[in-house]
């Protein structure tokens, strides 16, 4: 059983994610002082192909005051109620996650059932923490040949329009997964259709990391696997990365943004097919407003629990559905065992 799965970096900032800086909706520029603010956000997700990608629909709304922001989510989600049966409507509870820079604090409440609990972030490492575990990782050899280039092209379409009171650019960023020769991976690609403003919405506690740079940067790693009845670990083979910003990265918020992923992919009979998922994010409202105080703090009549639910329900009528073909089937297989 893996207990835990580590990514091992070197030669630092020049191993940067690239699908962050394309897909992101909340990538912000160097924090200023702002108003207190309520975003609301929608989201939606599809796709087709080998790798499905069930419709889902996802409700944000964020909260931010200070040092503190509060982030409410309401998802649902359509798929079989079991293989191959009736697509319902899967509920996802309705949550909140509050995070407190005054006092260091991070919550997570169910607002249905009324329940909360107290998350841990961890500690932040040390350069000389982060050296000593460096030293624990098992080693692999150093590449000498690239073997994946990340292309991250950005345009500004120089057109503008008027949002929320602010000028919003619309921006163009196309993200290619290019392997080179021998790699053992498949190319892809992401294109983001978006419109930015400059907006911050972070709070003091949030990690902050550098822009990315125009031009090319390098990076080396390789996944580290261990294991909690051994206590062994072994390092996959080691891959070189480029990754090649063409233009500046768009680092504004998105009020708006449509993203198209390609991916291929590669089937049992060696064939290869390609699968797309679309994602696309929309501010539904911005505003300056001032906030309520509480909405920052657990109700009294909330219950302090060590897990909250999230697991998503059906409506009563699927409940039973999948109730009466789970007893179906147990009936049916004892019948063939009998005969």
């Amino acid at each position: 059983m893996l207990s835990r799965l580590l990514t091992q970096f070197r030669l630092g900032p020049a191993a940067i994610m690239p699908a962050l800086v394309v897909i992101s909706t909340l990538a912000i520029p160097s924090a200023s002082a702002v108003p207190d603010l309520k975003i609301e956000t929608v989201q939606r997700f599809s796709g087709n192909g080998t790798v499905r990608v069930a419709p889902k629909i996802e409700e944000d709304t964020v909260y931010v005051q200070g040092n503190r922001r509060r982030s409410e989510s309401r998802r649902e989600q359509r798929g079989p109620l079991w293989e191959h049966g009736p697509i319902v409507t899967f509920y996802e509870p309705h949550t909140a996650l509050i995070r407190r820079c005054d006092d260091d604090k991070t919550l997570e409440l169910n607002l249905d059932d009324r329940t909360y609990q107290s998350l841990s972030l961890g500690a932040r490492l040390t350069d000389e923490q982060i050296k000593a575990l460096t030293a624990q990782m098992p080693k692999s050899e150093t590449p000498t040949r690239l073997s994946v280039l990340h292309e991250i092209t950005t345009t500004d379409t120089g057109e503008r329009k008027q949002a929320f009171g602010y000028t919003a650019r619309h921006v163009m960023t196309v993200f290619k997964n290019i392997p080179q020769e021998g790699a053992n991976a498949q190319p892809g690609e992401n294109v983001t259709d978006g419109w930015y403003i400059d907006l911050d919405t972070r709070i003091s506690c949030d990690p902050r990391h550098p822009e990315p740079p125009e031009g090319s940067t390098y990076g080396v790693f390789s996944l580290v696997v261990g294991s909690s009845t051994t206590g062994q670990t072994n390092a996959s083979k080691s891959e070189m990365v480029e990754t090649k910003y063409i233009g500046k990265p768009e680092t504004g918020f998105a009020i708006s943004a449509r993203t198209t992923s390609r991916m291929t992919i590669a089937l049992p009979s060696g064939a290869r097919e390609q699968n797309t998922v679309l994602r696309e994010v929309q501010v539904t409202g911005l505003s300056a407003v001032s906030l309520d105080p509480a909405l920052f703090e657990v109700p009294t009549n909330f219950r302090n629990v060590a897990q909250v639910r999230l697991m998503p329900t059906v409506s009563f009528w699927a409940r039973w559905l999948a109730w009466a073909h789970y007893y179906w089937e147990r009936s049916t297989r004892g019948d063939r065992r009998r005969a």
